[in-house]
């Protein structure tokens, strides 16, 4: 099913969700916390992935820490293979821009090293 993919991210072919938890200081942040205040200290960068098999697309949100509060990265839907469909970025003191394929790859690039918290395969 993902067959493009999973080199770009390091994840199995039959994927069904993925999760980097977002962590400050090595302690994960709760869900709970997301757009609320959650402290601040040394942050890790969560990354959330989920097929979407109905229409073979893939959601991917990553979430981060600024001025103490746990807030959202970036949000896209991307195909299979791993081509923008839309998405956001968030620059912060700019606001919410649009993401561009570039950007996407970019940040494919750094995912792949990531080790992944939790994996769901079908």
């Amino acid at each position: 099913m993902l067959a493009s993919l999973p080199p770009k991210l390091n994840l199995p072919p039959n994927v069904k969700s993925a999760l980097i938890e977002t962590r400050v200081d090595g302690k994960i942040l709760p869900r709970e916390t997301r757009n609320k205040k959650c402290g601040t200290g040394y942050y890790k960068v969560g990354i959330e992935l989920e097929v979407q098999e109905e229409d073979k697309t893939i959601r991917i949100e990553s979430w981060t820490v600024e001025n103490g509060m746990h807030v959202l990265n970036f949000e896209c839907l991307v195909t299979i293979e791993g081509k923008l469909i839309r998405g956001r970025v968030n620059c912060f003191a700019l606001g919410m821009q649009l993401l561009d394929q570039d950007y996407l790859d970019e940040l494919f690039s750094e995912m792949k090293n990531q080790e992944w918290d939790s994996v769901a395969t079908a």
